[in-house]
């Protein structure tokens, strides 16, 4: 798995129907926010509109925030 192959790589999967909406403080507490950290953020629109903008003023870089698409129909 990538996890095992690289050391730098964190998944993490969260389920809002019983932990709630993830924040920007709850990744840092799995992986502090730094300008130099990759991420790659997968929900509906209305997710990734409130999350990137908080991930950026904890210190992500904008061009190291990667976004897909997802919803359930």
């Amino acid at each position: 798995s990538l996890p095992s192959k690289n050391p730098n790589f964190r998944f993490i999967a969260w389920e809002s129907n019983s932990q709630g909406r993830i924040t920007v403080k709850d990744i840092n507490k799995f992986s502090l926010i730094t300008k130099d950290k990759t991420f790659f953020i997968c929900g509906p629109e209305g997710f990734k509109e409130s999350i990137i903008p908080e991930l950026v003023k904890m210190g992500a870089k904008k061009q190291n925030i990667h976004e897909e698409a997802f919803e359930f129909r």
